[in-house]
């Protein structure tokens, strides 16, 4: 379990008053939070809240309408393409399907943004690739094919693909959807020796009420595109937040359960 009230590194990845709309309806209002160095940060919210399209906004696949997204300092929202190139390679990005490429084998699957942005010798690459696979507890599972398998293998396939180019930042995008909850919990034991290993700054999407309790240092929920609470992993046992609650009892229902229009734009965004 992360330790209560341990000192955390410098800002890592910063978000300030980010707006952002989709065909007229604003999926993100004035949204303002901070990861840092070494911690867990878990963003809750319903279905279609807007919790992937922050993770996009945050690496530069969206760009926000207003506000700033900082990368250890630095403005980096309206940075050109070519300069979000160097900025994206400080992140490790962990997709809610694993994304995998279903024609390459799992060691290419591994490879392939070493091969993309890096230029490593044969024997180096493989070795940082077995090193990866050994990280997420796979080793020599190289040769396989993603149609061979499981679900929780295919994630942490995933986080090891993720972690290949040595990022300070590791972005979670329902990283336990689809799995038992077994490999959950095994995926939540991951996120966390990754933490301590590699001291990296980890921001978890889901809406996974275990994994949360499981890895979280801070919590923020996300409520009609803006952080309704914030606080420690206990926060949502006691808060009694209106949006809490209503995200505990399954009451909102989505972005337009909670009086706003729009949820295919909404699905649509995330």
């Amino acid at each position: 379990m992360p330790a209560e009230g341990k000192l955390e590194g410098a800002e890592a990845l910063a978000l300030s008053g980010v707006r952002k709309s989709f065909r007229g309806v604003e999926i993100l209002r004035d949204l303002s939070l901070s990861v840092r160095e070494g911690e867990v940060y878990t963003l809750l919210g319903s279905s279609g809240s807007g919790k992937s399209v922050t993770l996009k906004v945050a690496i530069g696949l969206i760009r926000p309408d207003a506000g700033e997204v900082r990368v250890f300092g630095r403005p980096v929202s309206r940075l050109s393409e070519h300069d979000l190139v160097e900025v994206r390679k400080l992140f490790g990005m962990v997709f809610q399907g694993a994304a995998l490429f279903d024609s390459m084998t799992v060691f290419e699957n591994v490879a392939y943004p070493l091969r993309e942005h890096l230029d490593l010798p044969e024997t180096e690459l493989r070795d940082r690739v077995e090193a990866c696979l050994a990280a997420v507890g796979l080793p020599g599972a190289g040769a396989l094919m993603p149609a061979e398998l499981s679900g929780g293998m295919r994630k942490r396939i995933g986080v090891a693909r993720a972690i290949a180019l040595e990022p300070r930042i590791v972005l979670y995008d329902e990283p336990t959807t689809g799995l038992d909850p077994g490999n959950s919990l095994r995926i939540g034991r991951l996120i966390l020796e990754l933490r301590d290993r590699l001291g990296v700054a980890s921001a978890v999407v889901t809406h996974d009420l275990a994994l949360c309790e499981q890895v979280s240092d801070r919590v923020g929920l996300l409520h009609r595109g803006r952080l309704a609470v914030e606080g420690d992993r206990g926060l949502l046992r006691h808060s009694e937040h209106p949006a809490v609650r209503a995200f505990l009892t399954g009451e909102e229902g989505g972005r337009d359960g909670g009086g706003v229009p729009g949820r295919a734009v909404a699905r649509e965004a995330e």
